[in-house]
């Protein structure tokens, strides 16, 4: 929002917004003044919903409908290939990240994920046998020269 406001020629200084214009990243002092930020966010549909935690080292989340925390290690995995969750040496982390998430959306006044210390469990969505029903376009004749990947596929 922020962005879209400056972007637009309006002033903000008024306003409390959370976020900040994404045209001001670029600059010096914006860097120092984040550097050790954490950014928030959520995305739910329908009691379902991924929750995460990032700063400059770690990215923590939680998919509810698996049930299931990742944790990747920014530096050390920048492309998010191997998830930390479960490696013991990690447990420290893991354990803050979750918090300060928890933290911060207490704060805020969003508790619909949580149950007291722990995230809370929905009830998790079943999953079609065919996991191609309902797919509108599946092997459509437009489609195929898209899915002619040369060394992927036997026509190829």
């Amino acid at each position: 929002m922020p962005t879209m406001l400056q972007a637009a020629g309006l002033d903000t200084s008024a306003c409390d917004l959370d976020g900040c214009d994404l045209a001001d990243i670029t600059s010096h002092e914006h860097h120092t003044r984040y550097q050790d930020r954490t950014v928030y966010s959520e995305f739910q549909r329908q009691a379902q919903g991924v929750y995460m935690a990032l700063n400059s080292k770690w990215k923590y989340f939680y998919s509810a409908p698996d049930r299931r925390e990742f944790l990747f290690d920014r530096i050390l995995d920048p492309e998010e290939t191997r998830s930390r969750a479960g490696v013991t040496l990690c447990r420290g982390a893991l354990d803050e990240m979750r918090e300060d998430l928890f933290e911060y959306y207490r704060s805020v006044g969003f508790t619909e994920p949580l149950e007291g210390a722990q995230w809370k469990l929905f009830p998790q969505p079943t999953m079609p046998a065919d996991p191609d029903a309902g797919l509108l376009i599946q092997d459509a004749p437009w489609a195929a020269p898209y899915q002619a990947i040369p060394g992927y596929t036997d026509d190829a």
